[in-house]
């Protein structure tokens, strides 16, 4: 069987012509390369936790808003419905009074 790889070849003058692709790689190379992609991939995963950890910090400070807004807005409801029956109040007094008006009008004129 022929050999085309010349990184397979033992002679010195093949070593001075291998290129990156077809160097011979060694068990500590491998072992160096994987532990520089676990390190990255962890840095990666930390940048993450800490974009999440952000974003639930930023939903929960619109959560704690959203209910703000929902009591500003029961207590205002509340303070309508006063004013609303304060008014309902006054428009049966005056429509009392008109009645109390006409009545007096038709009275006078017999």
């Amino acid at each position: 069987m022929v050999v085309n790889n010349p990184a397979m070849t033992r002679k010195k003058d093949t070593w001075k012509n291998l290129v990156h692709d077809s160097m011979p790689v060694s068990v500590g190379l491998v072992k160096e390369v994987r532990g520089e992609l676990i390190a990255r991939i962890e840095s990666v995963d930390k940048k993450m936790e800490a974009g999440f950890k952000n974003v639930e910090s930023q939903m929960q400070q619109m959560l704690v808003q959203t209910h703000r807004t929902l009591a500003l807005m029961e207590e205002q409801r509340s303070e309508n419905r006063i004013v609303l029956d304060g008014y309902k109040s006054v428009m049966e007094r005056m429509d009392r009074i008109e009645d109390d008006q006409k009545n007096l009008r038709g009275a006078l004129r017999l």
